[in-house]
């Protein structure tokens, strides 16, 4: 009897764990669709807090670990402030966690565009953006000694709720031997882009009244490139003192072409001619051709 008992108590169990399986995934499932019907009423909400509240607003975005919450930053009087969109008892409102930050959005954005045109005046070529969650705007910097004595010798610095990133260091000194070229004019740019133009041009890479040109379009080189002469063949060398293209060759770069010459002058390390011919391309990086 005892026997029959146990065996019906254990059946019974696997009865009842088998029922309530499917039971919990179906709650697991109705959670995240509920979320995802959410997703409908998050971005509005942000886009409507960086219309109507930005003199307080600092910022909206979503975590998922280590569980789900929208973010919702403010530099003040944040309770109150939400009440006035979300109502207390909406399912929105349970996933809402408040922050309070120093700067709003609008300040941020001020500041990133302060700080782009006090660069751009140095001739400091750099990338740029905001990280809302750190309630910072960020310039990526690939010389680090270049972009402080710049501003040390300007007598400048960054504004509040700016910060520097380094992301790239150039070669300070060649680590390799090179035979430069007096015939080969090579502008340059000080600083290396923090980022790349995405276009890609591919064409034989020619020397032209001292200048190098692929379809007629004259390079602006990225620093750590360098032009040696390989026994008579012009060739240009990477960082590495790697052969990555030579004059009647094709090649193949990418980014972008830059105008006016007044401009691009002020991040060359030696300005071009006022009578140099344009177009201009500002290369970012060179493409292995299959």
């Amino acid at each position: 009897m005892k026997r029959l008992i146990i065996g019906l108590i254990l059946v019974m169990c696997l009865l009842i764990s088998v029922s309530c399986a499917p039971a919990a995934v179906e709650d697991e499932e109705l959670v995240g669709e509920g979320r995802f019907k959410l997703m409908d009423d998050i971005g509005p909400l942000g886009a409507e807090l960086e219309r109507q509240e930005m003199g307080t607003f600092a910022g909206l975005w979503i975590e998922h670990e280590p569980e789900f919450r929208v973010v919702i930053a403010f530099t003040e009087n944040g309770e109150e402030t939400i009440k006035k969109y979300v109502e207390e008892d909406s399912p929105l409102a349970d996933e809402i966690e408040l922050r309070t930050f120093e700067a709003t959005y609008e300040e941020l954005k001020a500041a990133q565009r302060e700080a782009g045109q006090l660069l751009d005046e140095l001739g400091l070529f750099v990338s740029s953006d905001i990280n809302i969650k750190e309630n910072q705007a960020k310039v990526y910097v690939t010389d680090n000694r270049l972009f402080y004595k710049t501003l040390q010798e300007a007598d400048a610095q960054l504004p509040d709720h700016v910060v520097a990133i380094i992301v790239y260091e150039p070669l300070y000194e060649i680590p390799f031997d090179i035979n430069p070229d007096p015939s080969v004019c090579f502008p340059q740019l000080k600083m290396r882009s923090g980022e790349f133009m995405e276009s890609l041009m591919t064409g034989e890479l020619i020397l032209e009244d001292c200048y190098l040109r692929v379809d007629q379009e004259l390079i602006i080189w990225q620093p750590d490139y360098f032009v040696n002469n390989n026994d008579g063949v012009i060739e240009i060398l990477d960082r590495n003192g790697e052969a990555v293209a030579r004059v009647g060759e094709r090649v193949s770069m990418g980014g972008g072409e830059i105008e006016p010459i007044d401009y691009i002058n002020k991040l060359l390390k030696e300005p071009l001619p006022a009578d140099s011919k344009g177009p201009y391309w500002l290369m970012g990086e060179i493409v292995p051709i299959d």
